[in-house]
């Protein structure tokens, strides 16, 4: 069997497709050029991927066992495409960032410009992502590093390197105009099973710190479990609950109608950076871990004397 690369991601993007004419749009082929590139890739194979009549196209059972099969062919041979790139370009010179959206919105764009300072001729790009993704791009060897919440285990995993920057506390974002009865602004099971609580969803690393916090028979229910920061920060404004989150994060929603509110003994999130272990970075990657950690520090500094 001897399928090339363009055959897989012809036959992936045919599968998500399940349109000839879409499809063949997208690869900017001609339809009949397709088909013929299908016949090519199903007689490699020796089966048959594809079901095809006047209305529908849908895979065969061979077929839908074949398609992740064939994505992860992809992602490998990409992944080893990035590897090359990184040699032949000039490995210092390419940087790829996965970064929580908090902390791409707080701690990258000095780090960057320190960055670029110093390496002017230094190629960046930067991944929007969650945590969880953030990590599998790392895997994956998309990106060169990541920004991200260190979640438990993490710091004991074989293939990845963490270095925490900062810790961030857990806080309160409450609407000024309907601000919560707090019995004391302390962090305890008493206070929080008072409260209307938003949270993020559950499997999120928000969320997992969060409950570490939190005993599995404890009386605090969020009443609504959101991901979207726009979609948190307009509940809280109406005044649909108070949100638990880390500090970073609440930032990001605090102005003139949500407030931030602190409690004491309230529990904190790992922030830092993670790589791949046993790979020594370039030198752009550490010279932004070391502006970040710059940073972090001082926003550590001015948040103990704001509190």
């Amino acid at each position: 069997m001897n399928v090339s690369h363009r055959q897989l991601k012809i036959f992936v993007a045919l599968s998500h497709s399940l349109s000839f004419s879409r499809c063949a749009d997208q690869l900017n082929l001609a339809q009949p050029t397709l088909s013929k590139l299908v016949r090519e890739i199903e007689e490699s194979v020796g089966v048959r991927l594809f079901e095809r009549t006047t209305r529908r196209v849908r895979l065969t059972p061979e077929g839908a066992s074949l398609l992740p099969i064939a994505s992860r062919m992809i992602d490998s041979y990409e992944a080893g495409l990035s590897q090359l790139r990184e040699v032949t370009n000039g490995h210092s010179l390419v940087l790829s960032i996965a970064a929580m959206p908090s902390l791409s919105a707080l701690l990258l764009p000095q780090s960057i410009l320190a960055m670029q300072s110093e390496f002017p001729e230094a190629v960046t790009s930067v991944y929007d992502v969650m945590a969880e993704e953030a990590l599998d791009l790392l895997r994956r060897r998309r990106v060169n590093m990541a920004l991200t919440a260190i979640m438990p285990g993490l710091e004991n995993d074989q293939d990845l390197e963490t270095v925490e920057l900062m810790s961030d506390d857990f806080v309160l974002l409450c609407s000024r105009s309907r601000p919560p009865k707090l019995k004391e602004r302390v962090w305890s099971e008493d206070v929080l099973s008072e409260l209307r609580l938003i949270t993020m969803p559950r499997g999120s690393s928000t969320r997992l710190a969060l409950d570490v916090s939190i005993p599995g028979d404890s009386n605090v229910r969020p009443v609504f479990e959101l991901r979207n920061m726009t979609t948190i920060k307009k509940f809280v404004q109406i005044g649909l609950g108070v949100a638990v989150l880390p500090e970073l994060a609440a930032l990001m929603l605090a102005d003139d109608e949500n407030d931030i509110v602190h409690l004491s003994g309230a529990p904190k999130r790992s922030i830092g950076t993670v790589t791949r272990r046993g790979e020594t970075p370039a030198k752009p990657t550490r010279r932004i871990i070391s502006a970040m950690k710059t940073f972090s520090d001082a926003f550590m500094r001015n948040r103990e004397l704001s509190i």
